[in-house]
């Protein structure tokens, strides 16, 4: 598993509030199976020269730590960007692993802003394909959850949060994820870990809930092949495709796209 939405790197967000905290989440993500991780602090309102490199200076000594413990963890450098901050896609922190393809967009929890159709369609005139984080919390499109289904027409990746799949958000969060699933609608579960207590770096348990509800490759392509691909800068599906029929045939494949992520993503 790779998890592309995390908030690890430590004293720059609301995520991990030290290098302590940081290395224990890594170290309980390990434990978990997740294989690497997407640092993806929060861009709240401006991305600018001096963020992003005190983004990439927090990074480069995030890998250094991992190197000095020997600990056999990939990272690569993102970030998660409020739909109503400024941005400029030079920026290499822009989209994931730099790859020009693909960035991670956060609505506000309770609001619906009334330029994301123009954003999305200016972003996809410049050759970027969205990914839009957590929308199963966001509490307009939990009264209109058919908003998901027109981002979709529009090539708009979803991401939901293991969280919402194992009901640490609620009851009616969970219901309306697993729907989203069911129906299609996600193409990625990351945790969106904060910190070490009650938004750790976790995906397995919300990795079974979905391989009991859809099956194992199903949960292969939202936990780790997509993932996967997102990190290579690789076109996404939502459900398996390209003529693989066999589970022996899957299973090369998933092997495949894992090696490709863990030696040159």
């Amino acid at each position: 598993m790779f998890d592309i939405h995390t908030h690890i790197l430590p004293q720059l967000d609301d995520g991990s509030g030290s290098w302590k905290e940081t290395m224990d989440m890594i170290r309980d993500g390990i434990k978990d199976g997740i294989k690497g991780a997407v640092c993806t602090s929060h861009v709240f309102k401006v991305l600018n020269k001096e963020l992003e490199e005190q983004y990439i200076l927090r990074f480069n000594e995030l890998k250094k730590r991992v190197r000095q413990e020997n600990i056999k963890f990939r990272l690569w450098l993102g970030s998660e960007i409020n739909i109503n901050a400024k941005f400029d896609l030079k920026f290499s922190i822009a989209t994931y692993n730099d790859n020009k393809k693909y960035m991670l967009l956060e609505l506000p929890m309770s609001d619906y802003p009334h330029h994301v159709d123009e954003l999305l369609f200016q972003l996809s005139l410049q050759g970027i394909t969205p990914i839009l984080a957590h929308p199963e919390r966001n509490t307009v499109i939990m009264q209109k959850p058919e908003i998901v289904e027109n981002f979709i027409e529009r090539d708009v990746l979803i991401q939901v949060n293991s969280g919402s799949i194992t009901g640490i958000f609620g009851r009616r969060v969970r219901k309306i994820t697993l729907d989203f699933i069911n129906k299609g609608f996600v193409h990625f579960v990351a945790s969106d870990c904060h910190n070490y207590g009650n938004r750790p770096m976790l995906l397995s348990k919300a990795y079974k809930v979905v391989q009991n509800i859809c099956g194992k490759q199903r949960a292969e392509l939202l936990f780790s092949i997509n993932p996967s691909r997102v990190i290579l800068g690789e076109s996404i599906d939502s459900y398996m495709k390209g003529g693989i029929t066999s589970n022996k045939g899957w299973q090369q494949y998933l092997h495949s796209i894992v090696k490709r992520v863990k030696k040159g993503g």
